[in-house]
């Protein structure tokens, strides 16, 4: 059971980034951002706190949800970096991938101390605690195809 769950949060994270490239083309970048640091947190919460299908049906949307975003980082990555648009496609997904294995070291610490389940409940938070810091952003180019009237 344990392998399908993380086969299916995989999915669901292959699911968003490829998905939001379409949704890009359709609403404003800093929606799609809010959206996703938002929307990701009680979904995953949800997750964590029901069992069998539920809980697989709320990951699965959760991890849609908040991977949403990654596409719209690298795009923004690229667009600052013009004309080494390879470079900021590396650091971006290098970066992300490199603080995530680092955390790894920490979540798991705070796991042994206090639980997996209250650490999880924590970790699921984060997105949500960070969302207000979208509105220092600098503005950025709507990547919509929405024809202005």
């Amino acid at each position: 059971m344990r392998s399908l769950v993380v086969a299916l949060y995989i999915f669901a994270g292959s699911m968003g980034i490829m998905g939001s490239g379409w949704v890009l083309s359709r609403v404003n970048t800093l929606a799609l951002l809010v959206f996703s640091l938002v929307m990701a947190p009680p979904l995953l919460y949800v997750a964590l706190h029901t069992k069998g299908i539920t809980s697989l049906i709320f990951l699965f949307f959760g991890n849609v949800v908040l991977s949403s975003s990654i596409t719209l980082n690298i795009i923004w990555a690229q667009i600052m970096l013009r004309g080494h648009e390879n470079i900021a496609s590396s650091f971006m997904m290098g970066a992300s991938w490199g603080v995530g294995g680092l955390l790894n070291l920490i979540v798991g610490a705070l796991g042994d101390k206090y639980g997996l389940p209250i650490v999880l409940d924590g970790l699921v938070f984060v997105p949500l605690i960070v969302s207000p810091l979208v509105f220092f952003l600098r503005s950025q180019p709507d990547l919509s195809n929405q024809q202005s009237d």
